[in-house]
């Protein structure tokens, strides 16, 4: 495992060091457009190589021990497959853009393959800490499935608008989900993040819709097997979890088709482009993670899930009722 370890932590120097080389070889980078992209200058959006190595050494990981998340190897083959097309998918569309509806499309395909593959994968009930029944899916689990990895893919990249807050956000998911299990597969992304967050920190790299997509995916996989497994417990966890994305993309996604716009068209109307109107740059970001985090330090400390989601809510809409208003 040590070995991995030291593997994993060579490549990621080697990226390190040779980032600006990788980026000008393969030509792929964010570049400021005045409107929505206020960055100074061109910037690599090649951050997702952190990511592909810790999942490239966590399947390595995988085959060598026996893990819950997947028990069969047709469950882990068809998980990094799936992850590695979404990754190239991802960078395809940061070189050429890709339109949204056909990188939609493409998307569904890939993730209803792998759910169809991985039974295991298949929500089939819902357990909520409210309720003494649990509520059983049946012949609508396998959509339900997909279209709830799919919002989390859309949810998550729609937060990487700023430096720090993707990168911040996953670490903390990562954490979290050791935290709970103790599976050491998550270790394999806590070592490649804060490689990417110097990076990003120091304004040299953005994730990209490459890496963005990568860790959205493997998020929303990993959090599904967590709750297969009984890692989690009650589905209200994994929405207190991903609420401020969820809500912000929801806010989005009806005032965009309110005002006869594409949902899946990009703006600057986004939770933390509303803080960083009002607020320093570190200020925006210790606000968001604050969004993000105090209803779910809270619900540790309670051991309750009801109030902490209504603060959650609560929270955002007087968040973009206060920012928007003064915007």
């Amino acid at each position: 495992m040590l070995f991995l370890f030291s593997i994993l932590t060579f490549l990621n120097l080697i990226i390190f060091f040779t980032f600006s080389s990788i980026a000008k070889k393969i030509n792929i980078y964010d570049f400021p457009d005045k409107k929505r992209k206020l960055h100074s200058r061109p910037v690599p959006a090649i951050g997702g190589l952190f990511v592909l190595n810790a999942l490239i050494l966590g399947f390595v990981y995988m085959n060598v021990y026996i893990n819950p998340l997947f028990p069969a190897f047709k469950n882990l083959i068809s998980f990094f497959f799936a992850g590695l097309s979404i990754f190239i998918l991802g960078i395809f569309d940061d070189k050429f853009s890709v339109r949204p509806n056909t990188k939609l499309s493409i998307l569904f395909f890939i993730i209803l393959i792998v759910v169809l593959i991985n039974d295991n994968l298949i929500i089939k009930e819902l357990n909520f800490s409210f309720l003494d029944t649990k509520s059983y899916l049946e012949n609508f689990s396998i959509l339900f499935t997909v279209i709830c990895i799919l919002l989390f893919l859309n949810a998550f990249n729609m937060i990487d608008g700023i430096n720090l807050i993707a990168g911040l956000y996953s670490f903390l998911l990562f954490l979290y989900l050791y935290f709970i299990s103790g599976n050491e597969f998550y270790l394999f992304f806590l070592i490649s993040l804060p490689f990417f967050l110097i990076k990003n920190f120091q304004n040299n790299s953005f994730l990209g819709n490459g890496g963005s997509l990568l860790i959205a995916f493997i998020l929303s996989i990993c959090f599904i097997r967590s709750y297969q497994i009984s890692d989690i417990i009650y589905c209200e966890e994994i929405f207190l979890m991903m609420s401020i994305p969820g809500l912000d993309m929801l806010r989005l996604f009806v005032s965009r088709i309110v005002s006869g716009k594409n949902p899946f068209q990009a703006d600057r109307n986004h939770l933390h482009h509303l803080l960083i109107n009002k607020f320093s740059y570190s200020t925006s970001i210790l606000i968001f993670l604050i969004l993000l985090f105090a209803p779910i330090f809270i619900s540790y400390l309670t051991k309750d899930l009801f109030i902490p989601i209504l603060l959650s809510i609560f929270l955002y809409s007087l968040t973009i009722f206060l920012f928007k208003k003064s915007k």
